[in-house]
């Protein structure tokens, strides 16, 4: 039984995206490395890899028809560097059977910081569409790096059409297609491949920074203890929350 409460925390995405280098170069990619190797390369480097993990712990994901998962067992995934260094330290790794290595740096502290300043402005001047704003603004970067190429293809239909739209989903690619009639065309838009200015190694990064940031947070409260968890927060009993070592604010950035 209850008292239960939630735990959520506070701007996720900006708070890992502040906290963690990420790629802004890919050198290299190897094929079947061994385990010390990349053990050193991740003292200086980035990597992303394609690994065979034998684990009895969730805390890694895999696509499963087109869902999310956290199998146990062994399976093969792809990690980043951090995802990697957690899987060393437990000696989950079987193999790895392909590596890319990246070249890190800190690219948003600065834009972090000041996002976060004009929302705490906002709030302080009580406009709600700026807080809002700067709340997408700050949430919603890292899925700019992920976006895929959106693909118009327009054809003439000629006139007495009238106007429509329709939305529908792809089983084979998974995504929406979209189609809409007017002034005498049909624009047909896609979804498909890597947009212009997209970069996948930056969002799969800061994706699963988050996970094992909320995983540690698991962790310290019990998996046996959690009642519930999404990508930035969980449900536990009210008794439980002695267990929990996270910082606890309700403004601090990733409290």
């Amino acid at each position: 039984g209850g008292p239960f409460i939630s735990l959520d925390v506070n701007s996720m995405y900006p708070y890992v995206m502040k906290q963690f280098t990420y790629p802004t170069r890919l050198l290299r990619v190897v094929h079947s490395p061994n385990i010390n190797f990349i053990t050193d390369v991740l003292n200086s480097y980035g990597v992303i890899a394609e690994v065979v993990l034998n684990t009895q712990e969730a805390a890694y994901a895999i696509r499963y028809k087109r869902k999310t998962v956290f199998p146990v067992g062994e399976f093969t995934t792809t990690l980043c560097t951090e995802g990697i260094k957690y899987a060393l330290k437990q000696g989950h790794i079987v193999q790895i059977n392909t590596a890319s290595i990246y070249s890190m740096d800190d690219i948003f502290t600065s834009y972090v910081d000041y996002i976060h300043k004009l929302r705490s402005k906002y709030k302080r001047a009580k406009n709600p569409v700026m807080v809002m704003l700067s709340k997408y603004m700050h949430n919603g970067l890292y899925g700019k790096f992920g976006q895929l190429q959106i693909i118009n293809e327009k054809e003439d239909i000629g006139s007495g059409q009238e106007y429509s739209r329709e939305v529908v989903f792809n089983m084979v690619t998974g995504h929406n297609l979209i189609v809409t009639r007017l002034m005498g065309k049909q624009i047909t838009q896609r979804m498909e491949g890597e947009g212009k200015n997209s970069s996948v190694a930056i969002a799969a990064h800061i994706t699963e920074n988050a996970r094992f940031i909320l995983w540690e947070i698991i962790n310290q409260v019990g998996t046996d203890s959690l009642l519930y968890c999404d990508t930035d927060s969980i449900k536990i009993r009210r008794s439980d929350l002695k267990h929990v070592k996270w910082p606890i604010s309700k403004t601090k950035l990733g409290a």
